[in-house]
Parts: structure tokens; sequence; C-alpha cells
């Protein structure tokens, strides 16, 4: 099998919260859930709460391949293995593990890692094409504005009125304002970051500005030192805050699920595959970014349908605003004060906003 595609992995890790979603999905040991692959971190965490169903889906196959991957690492390594597999520890030996594991994949996964040493040398959770963004940005830009001590400062401080005054009059220069402004505006962006498709529906211009000043409140108000995002973002390694998912309790019961059930399809043509009143928990990440109005309406129809009474549905709004159609809004009970309450907490800053909605059937 032979991929000519620079990054066929868009997101080797996953950029929504996960303690925000799972207190959001509430998910009970009998519930079915479904889950956007994406780069695989929240759907294995997701799995650690069930031990029913878990149907993994997304439209790039790549994805799917690279959550299989961990999975089954998770499984069948041991934690240190696994840290070292993944990229989270240093190692160089990261094929002697693969071979170790690759038989346990699935033929057109263990083919597609097979053709592509490179990506598990590096580590798998450096592998996607937004993560080699986030490098550029730690290579080329904190340079120019920052000293290492001075990013250590702030990953540390847990005053929070001297957190304010460090980003103030630290942190905020004139370099920052401008060399963030550029590199996460729409040209940098969909040249490297993240995929065109995603900017179909946006009309946005100042996208730059939107990205700076989400940060700049998540850089005032956050928890800092207690931020695995930004402690990759800013390092490229976790060295104090591992991820959600190595935790003891999580790994666990990763280790304990049902084998998830991974589908390549879009959200709209897999939901109308399934039966009715048959999915309790949905996790939708972003997906709603990319689609139509119009698709988006078939979708929140079918998600009615598939839904069971009382199932979750959670979602995040980046740069395009979508929600629930107007017509179906007796349907999907919002849970307000829930979102607003874990948006306080949110240790990602790239979103306009999360949606949680209960379904009145």
């Amino acid at each position: 099998m032979s991929v000519k595609i620079k990054y066929p992995i868009r997101y080797s890790q996953c950029w929504e919260d996960i303690e925000l979603l799972l207190e959001a999905l509430d998910i009970k040991l009998k519930d079915t859930v479904l889950s956007i692959a994406s780069g695989g971190c929240n759907t294995l965490s997701v799995l650690s709460r069930t031990h029913a169903k878990v149907f993994v889906i997304d439209q790039n196959p790549y994805q799917l391949y690279l959550f299989e991957l961990k999975y089954v690492a998770l499984v069948h390594l041991s934690e240190a293995e696994a840290k070292n597999f993944f990229g989270i520890e240093h190692f160089t030996s990261r094929m002697d593990l693969y071979k170790r594991i690759r038989d346990h994949l699935g033929m057109q996964t263990r083919e597609f890692w097979n053709s592509h040493p490179q990506l598990i040398q590096k580590g798998i959770i450096h592998s996607g094409k937004f993560e080699h963004y986030l490098r550029l940005f730690r290579r080329i830009v904190l340079p120019l504005v920052h000293r290492s001590d001075t990013i250590n400062y702030l990953l540390n401080i847990t005053d929070k009125v001297e957190q304010v005054n460090f980003y103030k009059n630290i942190w905020n220069n004139i370099r920052w304002r401008f060399l963030f402004k550029v590199f996460f505006g729409k040209t940098v962006m969909r040249k490297y970051g993240r995929s065109k498709k995603m900017f179909r529906y946006n009309t946005r211009v100042n996208i730059g500005t939107i990205y700076y000043l989400r940060t700049e409140k998540a850089l005032m108000k956050g928890n800092l030192s207690k931020n695995r995002y930004l402690e990759y973002i800013l390092t490229g390694k976790y060295k104090k805050n591992k991820p959600y998912y190595f935790g003891s309790k999580a790994l666990s019961g990763i280790r304990k699920a049902n084998l998830p059930m991974l589908s390549c399809k879009n959200l709209y043509e897999f939901l109308t595959e399934q039966p009715d009143n048959s999915i309790d928990k949905f996790n939708l990440s972003d997906v709603f970014e990319a689609m139509s109005l119009s698709i988006c309406e078939l979708v929140f129809k079918q998600i009615l349908r598939v839904g069971r009474k009382n199932a979750r549905i959670i979602f995040w709004n980046n740069l395009v605003h979508r929600d629930v159609p107007q017509k179906l809004k007796p349907y999907y009970k919002p849970e307000t004060e829930l979102a607003d309450k874990l948006s306080q907490r949110d240790n990602l800053f790239f979103y306009a906003n999360f949606k949680i909605y209960t379904l009145v059937k």
C-alpha cells in the first residue's frame, strides 16, 4: 500500500478537553456511544467508561488507522512501553514495539503502518499535520518571542494575580501579538494546519485576532500549571501532565472494554444505517464545522431518530456557528447551565462555544 499524502493523518491527538467531554456525556457502563475518531485520544477515554458498544467513525481512514494502533498498543503493551511507543517518553526503538503488536491490527491498518515506519519512529502522537503545525510554531515563532525559561515560568505559575501580571507585562509583548496573529491567521493555517474544507463555510476574515483573543483569555484565567494541552503546545512534551487515557483508572477501563466498531463513513451516512433508538451518547467533536446548513439539519434529524430517550449530544463550534435547527429544538433540551459551567474550566482555547443537548422523546 503506497500513500503519497505528506500528512495523511490530520490530527494525531485530540484538541477538545477530555475532562469536559466525559463530564458532559456522563457515560454509564451500559451506554452505547458514537464517537468521532479524530486523533483517537478522546475516543479511547470514552471507551474506558462503558462496557457496551462504542462506534468509532471518521471520514478519513487514516484517523481510524491511528485510533486502532493506539488502542492495540494500550491493550497489548505495558504502560511504560505504551508511553514510549506513543512518543510521550524518549525512545529510539519504537519499531521493535510495533513488530510485537502489529499482528493484532486489521489488515488495512497493518498495511498502512507497515508503509509508514517514519511516523511510528517519531512517536505516533507527533505524526499529524496539525501537530506538525504546532511544531513549526514552537521552532519558528516562539524562539523569536520568548526564551525557554520564560515559557517554563508561564507553565508553572499557580498564583492568579501573578499569572495576570506576568501575561500583561512579560508574555504579551508586541512580537507575541504580531507573530501569533500571522501564524494562526487563515493563510498560514489553511496551508500548514487544518484541512481547507474546514474553512469552506467560514466567513470571518480576522481569524488570527479571534484566536489571539481566545488564547489571551485562557492564559490569564486558566490553570496553566495543570494544562496538559498548553504544555504540549509550548514544549512539544508531556512532562507534568500526561494524557488522560494514561491515568490508571482510564487505562484499566480501556483494557476491559469491548472491541470498538470502526466505520469509515461520514456522520450522516453512518446514522442512516443505524436502527431507531439505539445510541445513548454522541461525541461529535467539531464535525459540523465543515457541513452546510442543509446537511447539518439532516444530521440532527437522524440523531433524533437514532438517539434513545435522554440521549446526550455534545459538540464544539470553532469558526462556523452550527446548532440544532429551529424546528427540531422542541426535541433537543439545551443543557446551558452545565455547558457554561464546564466551559469555565476548559483547558483548550480554540473554540467559540461548547454545546450540550439531551434528547426529549
